[in-house]
């Protein structure tokens, strides 16, 4: 055999055994992609959904709501805790005022009422997206009271996703609705409690919380 056809034979072997190879490295890479990136069926989702429901469909009387999407509270918020609640909700009262004394003194006398009521849970820090809190640290999430039926009811114990602006006045509390709220599973797999067919781009819905925190960071 002549040694030019000796080389292009030794060319060639040498030219299949590196298309095997990259072709064994995609495989591999494709698998390992898939192992680092669990994800829950559509039927076990389903079968959460009576732990972990869909909220936000019915607005509370006589309030028109806008539905803000998750990549529009997404600019809006301030950072997307990842927490665990801690006990029950409590109540507080904020005295409303018109800026004006004489005017908030009249409503006052004609019976006019300003006070509004709100709930709020505590909320333990597990981390954050924009790393605005300490690990550990408390807060508390609130709404007014009007809205108790339409936002997701937490429980202690139970771990969330929810995206969070200070309040001005005290900042360790921020206000919450349904929109852009997550809940997390034992399993640390999140669960929407929106409905993400029309107020997401795309469907979160049974990733990895670590998976989430990647989608939602800014």
């Amino acid at each position: 055999m002549k040694t030019s056809t000796k080389k292009r034979i030794a060319f060639g072997a040498a030219a299949a055994v590196i298309v095997l190879a990259i072709g064994c490295f995609s495989i591999w890479s494709i698998m390992n992609a898939q192992e680092e990136a669990p994800r829950l069926t559509e039927s076990q989702i389903a079968q959460l959904r009576e732990q972990y429901p869909i909220c936000g469909i019915n607005e509370p009387p006589l309030v028109s709501m806008g539905q803000s999407t998750v990549e529009e509270i997404k600019e809006r918020a301030e950072s997307f805790v990842y927490g665990e609640v801690i006990g029950d909700y409590t109540f507080y009262y904020v005295n409303g005022t018109t800026g004006h004394e004489e005017l908030d003194a009249k409503r006052k006398a004609n019976g006019i009422n300003d006070v509004y009521e709100f709930y709020e849970y505590t909320v333990k820090i597990l981390d954050d997206t924009e790393g605005k809190y300490t690990k550990g640290e408390e807060i508390t999430i609130a709404a007014n009271t009007m809205f108790m039926d339409y936002n997701p009811k937490l429980s202690d114990g139970m771990r969330v996703v929810v995206p969070v602006v200070r309040d001005e006045e005290k900042p360790s509390r921020s206000h919450y609705s349904v929109s852009g709220l997550y809940y997390v599973t034992e399993d640390g797999y999140v669960l929407s409690a929106f409905d993400e067919a029309t107020r997401a781009q795309k469907a979160n819905s049974g990733i990895t919380v670590e998976q989430l925190f990647k989608e939602l960071k800014k």
